[in-house]
């Protein structure tokens, strides 16, 4: 008598706890959600000092790990630890991204290695005859997992292929008319496509499928934001102005800090009160900025620390900055760090380069600021920033994790129903 296989998905994640990166915590996420329902088998490389037992005990997953032959991958990784705080981390972070835009024309030294696409389908042939397979996961980036699962799509018609955008290509080179028709050819048979942001769904319109829905990222994580707190007050006698996140792209952060000055010019006993803190991989860029500024004995910034340390710290402050921007082409940028700011309770700043985000925009609340950077804003923001200052802050209330994590919950309970 054969046994009875226990149904499963399968999750292609290049990207997967512990490494660092929004990403990887989206890919968890997905994986954490689907596990309540059927099991989750995850083949990733070992990039990060994985302890698979330990994360398989937390979470429930079956973490199956593919040999990763990416000197490319191991070298930057390194070399990133090394330079968070210097200057020449805006320089790796080019070349990165250079990197990862050849890779898709070597497999020498694309993600995973030479033979990483044949390790991950040999794994799949050991899986599928552990489980019953029924849904397919990949997430983009990298490239690379989207073939693999394609890969798999093409030689079991049967299985369900939930195909995952969490951003947009890594250069404008990649946003030519060659990379839309490779990703349309690799994705011609995906069953769903899910976007973490709106503006990612309209940007990927050109890939046909019956079948999309927007899943924001961080509903896993911030399931339960902070209320009824009667104050957030707090007796340390510092105002700390709190920004996580990186610092790639055209971002306002030379705005922000001619805010602050413009603050300091009538309020010069704030010199002792605010403190500009940073959290996140860019520090060379934020000290060489907040340097340029005259504003550098206000600014706390430190070196790459864990997930769970970034959010004590982002709580632990009195205001939080979210800078974004769009152009002509990227549009609908929402970083993973919005939703940590959610589960504060903390009022958000907000400072667009460019439009303002009408999706941003609606997910603030009242007691937040919106603007774009221009000189009427600059005095509405430092308007904003005085009233915080002089008043007592009652914690915000934000509805959209839940209901967040109540839509995530449901596309996982039945992705084909959904």
């Amino acid at each position: 008598m054969s046994k009875v296989k226990s149904e499963a998905s399968l999750f292609i994640s290049y990207r997967f706890p512990p490494d660092g990166g929004v990403g990887c915590l989206r890919n968890h996420e997905a994986a954490v959600h689907n596990a309540a329902y059927r099991k989750s088998v995850i083949l990733t490389p070992a990039i990060g000092l994985y302890d698979t037992k330990n994360l398989s005990d937390e979470d429930d997953l079956d973490i199956r790990l593919i040999q990763n032959t990416d000197i490319k991958s191991k070298v930057l990784s390194a070399w990133r630890n090394r330079l968070s705080g210097s200057v020449m981390q805006p320089l790796l972070r080019k070349i990165s991204s250079w990197m990862e835009m050849k890779s898709n024309l070597s497999s020498s030294i694309s993600v995973g290695g030479l033979g990483y696409t044949d390790r991950c389908f040999e794994e799949y042939q050991l899986v599928s005859r552990d489980y019953d397979l029924r849904y397919l996961y990949s997430s983009y980036q990298p490239l690379q997992d989207l073939e693999i699962a394609a890969l798999i799509k093409s030689k079991t018609p049967e299985i369900y292929w939930i195909c995952d955008f969490r951003d947009y290509p890594r250069s404008y080179s990649e946003l030519s008319y060659n990379h839309q028709c490779r990703l349309l050819k690799i994705c011609s048979e995906v069953d769903y496509l899910l976007f973490s942001t709106e503006g990612l769904s309209d940007y990927y319109q050109f890939l046909s499928s019956s079948r999309r829905k927007v899943l924001y990222s961080g509903s896993l994580h911030h399931k339960k934001p902070v209320s009824n707190k009667p104050s957030l007050k707090r007796d340390s006698g510092k105002f700390i102005i709190c920004y996580a996140g990186s610092l790639y792209g055209p971002r306002a952060l030379g705005f922000f800090f001619k805010i602050i000055n413009s603050l300091l010019v009538d309020r010069t006993e704030l010199q002792q009160t605010i403190c500009l803190r940073y959290l996140g991989i860019d520090r060379g860029i934020w000290d060489g900025e907040i340097s340029r500024s005259g504003l550098a004995h206000l600014s706390e910034s430190s070196d790459i620390i864990s997930y769970q340390e970034s959010r004590k710290r982002i709580a632990d402050s009195d205001l939080l900055l979210y800078l974004d921007w769009s152009d002509d082409i990227i549009r609908g940028i929402l970083g993973y760090k919005l939703w940590d700011y959610f589960s504060t309770g903390l009022p958000i700043l907000s400072i667009s380069q460019g439009d303002v985000s009408p999706e941003v925009k609606s997910l603030l609340c009242p007691q937040d600021l919106q603007i774009t950077k221009s000189s009427e804003s600059l005095e509405v923001c430092v308007n904003y920033i005085e009233g915080l200052l002089d008043d007592s802050q009652q914690a915000i209330s934000r509805p959209i994790v839940e209901k967040s994590y109540d839509e995530a919950t449901s596309f996982w309970s039945d992705p084909q129903a959904s």
